[in-house]
């Protein structure tokens, strides 16, 4: 017999939210420029010592986890690299000698090579192709393209006339790369490295506890106000459940008993069309259509949608008195939902009346509204508990198009514009909270149901 406890229930909660805390974390992580680190041409040392400056700073030089796994050839600050094309270069140059140390010795020798000629090359005024050549070795991923850069450094030293001993250091690099390697086989040896609880995953964690005050990389001196995007999510979507049960429960009842079977096939037809209708486009349609005079003279219902445009007093008031604003966005997040529960719905009425209990309460002599409000509707609308939560996660995602499209400035319209400023941070707040509040949904799904249906039993799971 399986021993139950209550505790045991949040720990796997607690553990699926660490879960899904990580795969966020891991999937929207990547090593990025400072925004405010820009590349200046021939000035190549300066900037990298910018980026890794600006690394330091913001936090991205720390390892993004607890422990790594990697090759024992790999160079142990490898971690601390902020910038992709810098770790990616290191990384193949790790590889390739098989020793992390020997290639940051080489990469540190070939910048100062840089360094040399560059300063050659503006006293003489002489072309600076082989200057190009070295920066693109210094960011290349690939062994090919970086042979391919050196046969072009070897070529242009030829044609230049140079010093003697820049042509000596150069061919101590070039004898260095391309002598074959004595320890490629700590290349198959894998090794764990122990980084600590000061890495990036921790350090976004703390800055997500308090996620409606989340700091952005975008601007370090600056909270974003995730609460004020928060809340017009929550007002849009939960109004907008509120009409979507008001409409497809009464909706769909009345097509599952609904007797004539040609008017019941043409009703689930419109539904299942609309149903398939994007949201993108019937948010611009009724946007056309609606708020302009352009194809209609009188169909200038509703004001032009724009509430980033608003002038916010408070919420509430300017809520309640832009309510004009909203029609068209709850006509757009709500379509597709109605019909879906509507059709659903109906069809649960639909099995519902051949039961038992059904014939038994009308041979009672029980009227018609009777048997529909105290019979069928409580086990028809039994699934409807399910389908809510299923719901959800497409209500968050049709508010994302929606907002973008009427200008809201809601969670989705600050997630859209955060995958396009490249806000890491902001991304991950976003959806670790969407996930966390879809896990949180189905755990009261199952009390709900627990509580309704004594044959459901949770704790036999």
């Amino acid at each position: 017999m399986k021993v139950w406890h209550p505790l045991n229930k949040w720990l796997r909660i607690g553990a699926l939210l660490f879960i899904l805390s990580i795969l966020v974390f891991f999937i929207t992580s990547r090593r990025t420029v400072p925004l405010n680190t820009r590349y200046t041409q021939g000035n190549l040392v300066q900037y990298e010592q910018n980026i890794m400056l600006e690394g330091s700073k913001n936090g991205l030089n720390l390892p993004l986890f607890f422990f790594s796994l990697r090759p024992l050839s790999l160079a142990d600050t490898l971690c601390h690299i902020p910038y992709s094309s810098i770790y990616q270069n290191l990384r193949l140059l790790s590889l390739h000698f098989g020793n992390g140390t020997t290639a940051i010795e080489f990469r540190n020798k070939l910048k100062l090579l840089y360094l040399q000629i560059q300063q050659l090359s503006a006293q003489s005024s002489k072309d600076n192709a082989l200057l190009q050549y070295i920066r693109l070795a210094l960011r290349r991923s690939y062994v090919s393209e970086i042979n391919q850069d050196f046969s072009q450094i070897q070529n242009t030293l030829e044609a230049l006339d140079t010093l003697e001993n820049i042509n000596s250091q150069w061919e101590t690099l070039y004898s260095l790369w391309t002598q074959e390697a004595r320890t490629h086989w700590r290349n198959y040896l894998p090794s764990i490295h122990w980084h600590g609880t000061d890495n990036q995953y921790m350090k976004w964690l703390k800055s997500i506890v308090p996620f409606l005050f989340a700091k952005s990389h975008q601007n370090f001196n600056h909270t974003l106000p995730l609460w004020h995007a928060l809340r017009w999510t929550l007002f849009i979507n939960f109004f907008s459940i509120i009409i979507i049960l008001l409409i497809s429960i009464p909706a769909g009842l009345l097509l599952g008993t609904m007797a004539k079977k040609n008017s019941k096939r043409n009703v689930k037809a419109i539904l299942f069309g609309l149903y398939s209708i994007p949201d993108f486009w019937l948010a611009t349609m009724l946007i056309v259509l609606f708020t302009s005079t352009a194809y209609c003279s009188f169909c200038k219902w509703f004001p032009v949608p724009g509430m980033l445009y608003v002038e916010e007093k408070g919420f509430a008031e300017t809520v309640f008195t832009h309510l004009s604003y909203f029609i068209l966005p709850f006509i757009v997040t709500t379509t597709d939902a109605i019909a879906y529960l509507t059709n659903q719905i109906a069809s649960t009425t639909e099995y519902q009346r051949t039961k038992t209990y059904i014939q038994a309460a009308k041979a009672k002599g029980l009227s018609r509204q009777a048997v529909l409000i105290r019979h069928l509707a409580p086990n028809a609308l039994f699934p409807l508990i399910v389908l809510l939560v299923d719901i959800i996660p497409g209500l968050v995602t049709g508010a994302l198009v929606v907002e973008i499209v009427f200008n809201i400035p809601g969670m989705g319209r600050l997630l859209y514009e955060s995958v396009l400023s490249g806000d890491i941070t902001t991304i991950r707040s976003i959806l670790l909270l969407i996930g966390s509040l879809t896990i949180l949904g189905y755990v009261i799904t199952d009390r709900i149901l627990d509580r309704m249906n004594p044959t459901i039993k949770l704790s036999e799971y």
